[in-house]
Protein backbone atom coordinates (compact mmCIF):
# COMPACT_ATOMS: atom_id res chain seq x y z
CA UNK A 1 0.00 0.00 0.00
CA UNK A 2 2.79 2.40 0.89
CA UNK A 3 4.65 1.44 -2.30
CA UNK A 4 1.61 2.34 -4.45
CA UNK A 5 1.30 5.71 -2.73
CA UNK A 6 5.01 6.28 -3.32
CA UNK A 7 4.72 5.60 -7.08
CA UNK A 8 1.58 7.73 -7.38
CA UNK A 9 3.43 10.68 -5.87
CA UNK A 10 6.35 10.22 -8.25
CA UNK A 11 3.98 10.09 -11.23
CA UNK A 12 2.51 13.40 -10.13
CA UNK A 13 5.99 14.91 -9.74
CA UNK A 14 7.10 13.68 -13.18
CA UNK A 15 3.91 14.97 -14.84
CA UNK A 16 4.47 18.34 -13.19
CA UNK A 17 8.06 18.52 -14.42
CA UNK A 18 7.03 17.64 -17.99
CA UNK A 19 4.29 20.28 -17.95
CA UNK A 20 6.76 22.87 -16.70
CA UNK A 21 9.24 21.96 -19.45
CA UNK A 22 6.50 22.26 -22.09
CA UNK A 23 5.48 25.68 -20.79
CA UNK A 24 9.11 26.77 -20.71
CA UNK A 25 9.57 25.67 -24.36
CA UNK A 26 6.55 27.72 -25.48
CA UNK A 27 7.73 30.82 -23.63
CA UNK A 28 11.23 30.35 -25.04
CA UNK A 29 9.75 30.43 -28.55
CA UNK A 30 8.01 33.73 -27.83
CA UNK A 31 11.19 35.06 -26.26
CA UNK A 32 13.16 34.25 -29.39
CA UNK A 33 10.66 36.22 -31.45
CA UNK A 34 10.63 39.13 -29.02
CA UNK A 35 14.36 39.41 -28.41
CA UNK A 36 15.69 38.38 -31.78
CA UNK A 37 17.14 34.95 -30.91
CA UNK A 38 15.91 33.59 -34.23
CA UNK A 39 17.08 30.83 -36.48
CA UNK A 40 18.59 31.73 -39.82
CA UNK A 41 16.07 31.99 -42.64
CA UNK A 42 16.29 29.31 -45.32
CA UNK A 43 18.04 29.54 -48.66
CA UNK A 44 16.75 26.40 -50.30
CA UNK A 45 19.35 24.06 -51.80
CA UNK A 46 20.46 22.26 -53.80
CA UNK A 47 19.85 23.45 -57.38
CA UNK A 48 20.75 22.38 -60.91
CA UNK A 49 23.40 24.65 -62.41
CA UNK A 50 22.18 24.89 -65.99
CA UNK A 51 24.75 24.44 -68.74
CA UNK A 52 25.63 27.27 -71.12
CA UNK A 53 24.80 27.63 -74.81
CA UNK A 54 27.84 28.74 -76.81
CA UNK A 55 28.76 29.26 -80.47
CA UNK A 56 31.21 27.07 -82.40
CA UNK A 57 34.15 29.01 -80.91
CA UNK A 58 32.91 28.85 -77.31
CA UNK A 59 31.46 32.39 -77.20
CA UNK A 60 28.68 32.45 -74.55
CA UNK A 61 25.17 33.01 -75.89
CA UNK A 62 23.21 31.87 -72.81
CA UNK A 63 24.74 31.56 -69.35
CA UNK A 64 23.61 30.59 -65.87
CA UNK A 65 23.00 33.13 -63.12
CA UNK A 66 21.19 33.02 -59.77
CA UNK A 67 17.92 34.64 -58.74
CA UNK A 68 15.98 34.42 -55.48
CA UNK A 69 12.29 34.21 -54.63
CA UNK A 70 11.58 36.09 -51.39
CA UNK A 71 8.70 35.15 -49.13
CA UNK A 72 7.46 35.41 -45.54
CA UNK A 73 5.17 33.69 -43.04
CA UNK A 74 2.32 36.25 -42.62
CA UNK A 75 0.94 34.80 -39.39
CA UNK A 76 4.29 35.39 -37.67
CA UNK A 77 4.52 39.10 -38.58
CA UNK A 78 3.27 41.35 -35.77
CA UNK A 79 3.41 44.65 -37.64
CA UNK A 80 3.02 44.24 -41.45
CA UNK A 81 3.17 48.00 -42.06
CA UNK A 82 6.49 48.36 -40.26
CA UNK A 83 7.99 45.38 -42.07
CA UNK A 84 6.76 46.66 -45.44
CA UNK A 85 8.27 50.09 -44.82
CA UNK A 86 11.66 48.53 -44.06
CA UNK A 87 11.92 46.39 -47.21
CA UNK A 88 9.89 48.30 -49.81
CA UNK A 89 12.69 50.45 -51.26
CA UNK A 90 15.12 47.59 -51.88
CA UNK A 91 12.36 45.47 -53.45
CA UNK A 92 11.20 48.43 -55.57
CA UNK A 93 7.63 47.86 -54.41
CA UNK A 94 5.28 50.14 -52.53
CA UNK A 95 4.94 49.54 -48.79
CA UNK A 96 1.17 49.43 -49.29
CA UNK A 97 1.47 46.58 -51.80
CA UNK A 98 3.74 44.55 -49.53
CA UNK A 99 1.56 45.09 -46.45
CA UNK A 100 -1.52 44.09 -48.45
CA UNK A 101 0.08 40.78 -49.48
CA UNK A 102 0.76 40.03 -45.83
CA UNK A 103 -2.62 41.06 -44.38
CA UNK A 104 -4.58 39.34 -47.16
CA UNK A 105 -2.80 36.11 -46.25
CA UNK A 106 -2.56 36.71 -42.49
CA UNK A 107 -3.51 33.12 -41.62
CA UNK A 108 -1.15 31.56 -44.15
CA UNK A 109 2.13 29.94 -43.21
CA UNK A 110 3.87 31.29 -46.32
CA UNK A 111 3.43 33.74 -49.20
CA UNK A 112 5.87 35.06 -51.79
CA UNK A 113 6.50 38.80 -51.68
CA UNK A 114 8.64 39.04 -54.83
CA UNK A 115 10.12 36.55 -57.26
CA UNK A 116 13.34 36.63 -59.31
CA UNK A 117 15.31 39.19 -57.33
CA UNK A 118 18.95 39.61 -58.32
CA UNK A 119 22.02 38.74 -56.28
CA UNK A 120 22.60 42.44 -55.57
CA UNK A 121 19.05 42.91 -54.28
CA UNK A 122 19.33 39.71 -52.24
CA UNK A 123 22.51 40.93 -50.53
CA UNK A 124 20.92 44.25 -49.59
CA UNK A 125 17.66 42.67 -48.44
CA UNK A 126 19.54 40.01 -46.46
CA UNK A 127 21.28 42.78 -44.50
CA UNK A 128 18.02 44.60 -43.72
CA UNK A 129 16.33 41.42 -42.51
CA UNK A 130 19.23 40.49 -40.26
CA UNK A 131 19.52 43.99 -38.78
CA UNK A 132 15.80 44.17 -38.00
CA UNK A 133 15.56 40.59 -36.66
CA UNK A 134 13.06 39.44 -39.29
CA UNK A 135 14.83 36.14 -39.91
CA UNK A 136 12.28 33.91 -38.12
CA UNK A 137 9.56 34.57 -40.69
CA UNK A 138 11.60 35.28 -43.86
CA UNK A 139 12.73 32.85 -46.54
CA UNK A 140 14.76 32.98 -49.74
CA UNK A 141 14.50 30.27 -52.40
CA UNK A 142 17.54 30.15 -54.65
CA UNK A 143 16.57 29.45 -58.27
CA UNK A 144 18.50 29.23 -61.53
CA UNK A 145 18.35 32.25 -63.82
CA UNK A 146 19.50 32.98 -67.35
CA UNK A 147 21.43 35.83 -68.95
CA UNK A 148 21.80 36.29 -72.71
CA UNK A 149 24.95 38.38 -73.34
CA UNK A 150 24.09 39.09 -77.00
CA UNK A 151 20.47 40.10 -76.32
CA UNK A 152 18.55 39.38 -79.56
CA UNK A 153 21.32 37.60 -81.51
CA UNK A 154 19.91 34.35 -82.96
CA UNK A 155 17.08 34.68 -80.46
CA UNK A 156 14.66 32.20 -82.05
CA UNK A 157 17.41 29.60 -82.38
CA UNK A 158 18.64 29.95 -78.79
CA UNK A 159 15.15 30.16 -77.28
CA UNK A 160 14.46 31.25 -73.72
CA UNK A 161 14.00 29.91 -70.20
CA UNK A 162 10.83 30.37 -68.15
CA UNK A 163 10.50 31.64 -64.58
CA UNK A 164 10.52 28.11 -63.18
CA UNK A 165 13.88 27.33 -64.77
CA UNK A 166 12.78 25.19 -67.73
CA UNK A 167 13.45 25.84 -71.42
CA UNK A 168 10.34 26.94 -73.32
CA UNK A 169 11.58 27.29 -76.90
CA UNK A 170 14.57 26.83 -79.21
CA UNK A 171 17.73 25.10 -78.00
CA UNK A 172 16.77 25.91 -74.40
CA UNK A 173 13.73 23.65 -74.87
CA UNK A 174 14.96 20.92 -77.23
CA UNK A 175 18.18 20.32 -75.28
CA UNK A 176 16.65 20.73 -71.81
CA UNK A 177 17.70 17.20 -70.79
CA UNK A 178 21.36 18.03 -71.49
CA UNK A 179 21.43 21.60 -70.17
CA UNK A 180 19.50 20.82 -67.00
CA UNK A 181 19.36 17.16 -65.88
CA UNK A 182 16.77 16.27 -63.24
CA UNK A 183 17.71 16.67 -59.59
CA UNK A 184 17.43 13.29 -57.88
CA UNK A 185 15.22 12.99 -54.82
CA UNK A 186 17.22 13.44 -51.64
CA UNK A 187 20.14 15.14 -53.39
CA UNK A 188 22.31 17.20 -51.04
CA UNK A 189 24.63 18.87 -53.56
CA UNK A 190 24.16 21.04 -56.64
CA UNK A 191 24.46 19.23 -59.95
CA UNK A 192 25.76 20.67 -63.20
CA UNK A 193 24.31 20.45 -66.69
CA UNK A 194 26.44 20.16 -69.81
CA UNK A 195 27.19 23.00 -72.23
CA UNK A 196 25.70 22.90 -75.72
CA UNK A 197 27.93 24.00 -78.61
CA UNK A 198 26.16 25.34 -81.70
CA UNK A 199 27.56 25.29 -85.23
CA UNK A 200 26.82 28.97 -85.73
CA UNK A 201 29.59 31.56 -85.64
CA UNK A 202 28.51 34.50 -83.45
CA UNK A 203 30.73 36.94 -85.37
CA UNK A 204 29.27 35.91 -88.73
CA UNK A 205 25.79 35.88 -87.22
CA UNK A 206 26.22 39.46 -86.00
CA UNK A 207 27.55 40.70 -89.36
CA UNK A 208 24.78 39.07 -91.38
CA UNK A 209 22.09 40.21 -88.95
CA UNK A 210 23.36 43.77 -89.35
CA UNK A 211 23.09 43.48 -93.15
CA UNK A 212 19.67 41.83 -92.90
CA UNK A 213 18.31 44.54 -90.58
CA UNK A 214 19.56 47.31 -92.89
CA UNK A 215 18.03 45.56 -95.91
CA UNK A 216 14.77 45.04 -94.08
CA UNK A 217 14.62 48.73 -93.22
CA UNK A 218 15.54 49.97 -96.72
CA UNK A 219 12.99 47.71 -98.42
CA UNK A 220 10.35 48.22 -95.71
CA UNK A 221 9.96 44.45 -95.46
CA UNK A 222 7.80 43.09 -92.65
CA UNK A 223 10.09 40.15 -91.99
CA UNK A 224 13.24 38.43 -93.21
CA UNK A 225 15.12 35.17 -92.87
CA UNK A 226 18.66 34.24 -93.82
CA UNK A 227 20.68 31.05 -93.43
CA UNK A 228 24.39 30.61 -94.12
CA UNK A 229 25.69 27.04 -94.33
CA UNK A 230 29.03 25.37 -94.94
CA UNK A 231 28.60 23.83 -98.40
CA UNK A 232 31.09 21.06 -97.61
CA UNK A 233 29.44 19.58 -94.53
CA UNK A 234 26.06 21.29 -94.22
CA UNK A 235 26.80 22.93 -90.85
CA UNK A 236 24.64 26.00 -90.23
CA UNK A 237 26.94 28.98 -89.67
CA UNK A 238 24.27 31.66 -89.35
CA UNK A 239 20.55 31.40 -88.59
CA UNK A 240 18.57 34.63 -88.87
CA UNK A 241 14.89 35.37 -88.41
CA UNK A 242 13.73 39.00 -88.24
CA UNK A 243 12.23 40.73 -86.38
CA UNK A 244 13.87 39.17 -83.32
CA UNK A 245 13.34 39.41 -79.55
CA UNK A 246 15.62 40.57 -76.75
CA UNK A 247 15.97 37.36 -74.75
CA UNK A 248 16.74 39.30 -71.56
CA UNK A 249 13.27 40.87 -71.78
CA UNK A 250 11.37 38.15 -73.59
CA UNK A 251 8.07 38.86 -71.81
CA UNK A 252 7.93 42.21 -73.62
CA UNK A 253 8.37 40.66 -77.08
CA UNK A 254 5.44 40.66 -79.50
CA UNK A 255 4.38 37.59 -81.47
CA UNK A 256 6.22 38.56 -84.67
CA UNK A 257 9.53 38.70 -82.79
CA UNK A 258 9.17 35.13 -81.54
CA UNK A 259 8.44 33.41 -84.88
CA UNK A 260 11.17 31.01 -86.01
CA UNK A 261 10.75 31.63 -89.74
CA UNK A 262 13.34 29.19 -91.16
CA UNK A 263 11.70 26.35 -89.22
CA UNK A 264 8.04 27.38 -89.20
CA UNK A 265 7.42 29.12 -92.54
CA UNK A 266 6.63 27.45 -95.88
CA UNK A 267 8.48 28.52 -99.03
CA UNK A 268 8.02 27.56 -102.71
CA UNK A 269 10.42 24.75 -103.73
CA UNK A 270 11.44 26.59 -106.89
CA UNK A 271 12.58 29.66 -104.97
CA UNK A 272 14.42 27.61 -102.37
CA UNK A 273 16.30 25.43 -104.87
CA UNK A 274 17.54 28.23 -107.12
CA UNK A 275 20.57 28.55 -104.89
CA UNK A 276 21.33 24.82 -105.27
CA UNK A 277 21.00 25.00 -109.06
CA UNK A 278 23.34 27.99 -109.19
CA UNK A 279 25.84 26.26 -106.87
CA UNK A 280 25.86 23.13 -109.06
CA UNK A 281 26.50 25.24 -112.18
CA UNK A 282 29.39 27.05 -110.50
CA UNK A 283 30.84 23.75 -109.26
CA UNK A 284 30.82 22.26 -112.77
CA UNK A 285 32.25 25.40 -114.39
CA UNK A 286 29.13 26.19 -116.44
CA UNK A 287 28.83 29.54 -114.63
CA UNK A 288 31.18 31.90 -112.84
CA UNK A 289 30.77 35.02 -110.73
CA UNK A 290 30.82 37.25 -113.85
CA UNK A 291 28.14 35.37 -115.83
CA UNK A 292 25.15 37.56 -116.80
CA UNK A 293 21.57 36.48 -117.49
CA UNK A 294 18.69 38.19 -119.24
CA UNK A 295 15.54 37.59 -117.21
CA UNK A 296 12.62 39.03 -119.20
CA UNK A 297 9.94 36.81 -117.72
CA UNK A 298 9.57 34.70 -120.88
CA UNK A 299 10.21 30.96 -121.06
CA UNK A 300 11.22 29.48 -124.46
CA UNK A 301 11.49 25.80 -125.35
Amino acid sequence: MQINVFFRKWRVYIAGVLAALGTLYVFAGYARLAFGQQKEFAVRTPVVERGSIVDRNGKPLAVQTTFYHFGVSPRMIRDPAEFAAKVSSVLEMSATEIAAKITENEKSSFVYIKKKITQETYDELYSIIRQNKYTAFSRFDRIPGRVYPENDLASQLIGYMGDEGEGLSGIEYSWEHVLSPELEEGATKDIYGDNVYLTIDAGLQYSLEKIAKATMQSTQAESMMLIAADAKNGEILSYISLPSANLNDFVSADKEETIDRPAASVYEPGSVFKVFTAAACIDTGVLNKDTLFLCDGVYER
